[in-house]
């Protein structure tokens, strides 16, 4: 279930992984896409997420490919660019990390209100 509310450009924003702040800005974004290419292709066969609620599991290839389709929907259906924000309401679950990643891509920063 994905809502967007609204966009607009920015050019950084603190987000907050397990209560450590976090500065998103261009350098990091092109980091965490780094990141989950390089383990893509280094370990794509070994577990990058847990849900510990279904126990639910997504390999670093799944992610990585959930994270460019999802990318290429955002872009494509709801015209994101970089910069924007995208507000995410719903539950917490994988496919937020996914749309994460997917926003990173595309220079956009998800902003999950739950």
């Amino acid at each position: 279930y994905l809502k967007l509310e609204y966009r607009c450009r920015l050019k950084s924003a603190v987000i907050s992984f397990a209560g450590v702040p976090f500065l998103l800005n261009e350098e990091s974004m092109k980091v965490l896409q780094d990141w989950l290419r390089f383990w893509s292709a280094q370990a794509p066969k070994n577990k990058a997420l847990v849900d510990g609620d279904t126990q639910e599991s997504w390999t670093y290839r799944e992610l990585y490919l959930r994270a460019q389709s999802g990318a290429y929907f955002l872009e494509k259906k709801f015209n994101i660019k970089k910069g924007d924000r995208i507000v995410y309401l719903g539950q917490n679950t994988l496919s937020v990390i996914s749309l994460f990643f997917a926003a990173a891509r595309l220079g956009a920063v998800l902003v999950p209100v739950n």
